[in-house]
């Protein structure tokens, strides 16, 4: 019998961070609650750091603290030592809800990002060509800029931290760079292949929420040929509208007699492990092996939370 296996996503608020500052004795007292948090709770904590170097992590970057630190130097710092545990689901996460009390500056872009290039996908100003290679931002090179990004983002697969990159880019330069209203872009104009610079208005919390986050569908079908149809998946949630989407979808298929399937899923968040499976036995009639082990860790916190997550107690005694 298939074996079922939940996993606590520890998720760590600190009230005294909602301040403008916090002194660098109280920050210290937070940040190895949250360390003895993750021993306590994470089922291998040091899987991919050392103790020992961890510790070696703290102790160098609180020597460069000045005696009071800020709110913003605060959660860049515990996001760097989140992504030291090269774990996706032990993060520090950026809620846009936060940057909303602040007068924040977004850019109006929409960028996608493949190694260290940035290219522009869409200017809602209309002001830059689509496709330009965007070279900086306020003079910070842009390479130089998603390498600091990257060292803030916890992953463990190149595809999380590629997802993270193109969705939450702007927060992650937010947190990491001075704010300002207006930005200095230089960059590679498609159309002519001339370098160029440009002053842009930034864009505030409100109007980027409008522009950007925009509910896109989370899976899509689509016939492209007549032999040809491609299947788009965004996120991997175990509920109807996955289950309805598969049969629908391959049903399509078969009634049409379409034997050539694209499944794409680039910029898949992630989800239920379940749903890789489930898909799997739509597309083979072989046994697919989603994992080769399984290690699991109980702590108080999950049962304290069983109720809040609908996790039930006989799914990990």
């Amino acid at each position: 019998m298939k074996k079922m296996v939940f996993i606590f996503l520890a998720m760590f608020y600190f009230s005294n961070l909602t301040n403008a500052a916090i002194s660098k004795e109280m920050f210290l007292k937070e940040v190895k609650d949250v360390v003895k948090k993750g021993e306590d709770i994470h089922v291998n904590f040091y899987a991919r750091v050392k103790k020992e170097e961890l510790n070696n992590y703290i102790e160098k970057k609180f020597k460069k603290f000045n005696d009071t630190i800020s709110e913003r130097e605060a959660v860049a710092f515990l996001a760097s030592l989140m992504a030291k545990i090269k774990d996706g689901h032990t993060t520090v996460f950026l809620e846009l809800g936060k940057f909303l009390k602040r007068d924040v500056k977004f850019l109006p872009f929409k960028f996608y990002i493949i190694g260290n290039k940035v290219y522009l996908i869409k200017d809602y100003n209309n002001k830059i060509t689509k496709g330009s290679l965007i070279l900086k931002i306020n003079n910070n090179p842009v390479d130089r800029i998603i390498k600091n990004i990257s060292e803030h983002i916890s992953y463990d697969t190149i595809g999380w931290k590629k997802f993270k990159l193109n969705n939450e880019f702007f927060m992650y330069y937010y947190l990491l760079y001075n704010p300002t209203k207006q930005y200095e872009i230089v960059y590679r104009d498609k159309k002519d292949n001339l370098i160029k610079k440009k002053i842009i208005n930034g864009i505030g919390v409100k109007e980027y929420k409008k522009i950007f986050i925009k509910e896109e569908k989370k899976y899509s079908f689509k016939q492209i040929s007549s032999k040809v149809a491609i299947m788009r998946i965004k996120t991997f949630d175990y509920d109807q509208e996955y289950f309805s989407f598969l049969e629908k979808s391959f049903s399509e298929l078969k009634k049409k007699r379409i034997n050539n399937l694209i499944i794409d899923i680039r910029d898949n968040g992630g989800g239920n492990s379940d749903c890789g499976e489930l898909l799997g036995r739509y597309i083979t009639n072989k046994k697919i092996r989603v994992f080769s082990y399984i290690q699991v860790k109980v702590c108080k916190e999950l049962k304290k939370d069983q109720n809040k997550y609908g996790i039930h107690k006989n799914s990990y005694n």
